[in-house]
């Protein structure tokens, strides 16, 4: 009997670790989401790092934008730019506050920009421990991954992570990728509860 109430126990606390932990898949059909008809959202939180609005945050202090194959060009720098300051705002619309630049905090954001799917992506896909996937074709178009994360810096450890994967068409205006990385940016921390 104490080893079957035993075996319950640990299978119940087994399930609600993986349950917590289960990453949570954005229903992209939603009307913000027409800007980008083709992604995949994937978030997580983890149980043993508190994040609320109490904790102020800063950038982590260096950026990851991987371009596979290529050097960035001018506008993959503007575009992840503006990436950040959309995420900033978007935190801040949390009751996030961020501190001014150079100010040690016990929350950082990290943020990776992926353009193509080559060994890069995949290694910073490892790092970030999320794994977006779209279920259609690329044709000509390039897969590009937003992988953002809140973390405890003297932990090492994420309070919460998302990814957001879709199509990037880079024959689009700059208002078109701007609003585009605008309902990314969305999508992604609609996710992130404080």
């Amino acid at each position: 009997m104490i080893k079957i109430s035993h075996y319950i126990a640990r299978s119940a606390l087994a399930i609600a670790v993986v349950i917590s932990l289960t990453a949570c898949v954005t229903d992209t059909s939603s009307p913000e989401s027409a800007a980008l008809p083709q992604s995949s959202v994937v978030a997580v939180s983890s149980p043993d790092i508190a994040l609320n609005s109490a904790h102020q945050l800063s950038w982590f202090s260096q950026d990851f934008l991987v371009v596979e194959g290529q050097i960035p060009s001018s506008a993959n720098i503007d575009s992840y730019a503006y990436i950040k300051q959309r995420i900033q705002l978007g935190l801040e619309a949390k009751g996030f506050k961020f501190a001014p630049e150079g100010t040690q905090t016990d929350r950082q954001v990290v943020v990776a920009a992926l353009l193509g799917e080559g060994e890069n992506a995949m290694n910073m896909e490892r790092l970030f421990k999320l794994y977006p996937n779209l279920s259609v074709e690329a044709g000509d178009f390039k897969v590009g991954t937003l992988l953002v994360a809140v973390i405890d810096p003297e932990q090492h450890k994420a309070a919460w992570r998302g990814a957001i994967q879709a199509l990037i068409d880079e024959d689009v205006t700059q208002t078109q990728r701007q609003t585009r990385i605008e309902v990314a940016v969305q999508l992604l921390l609609r996710s992130l509860d404080v």
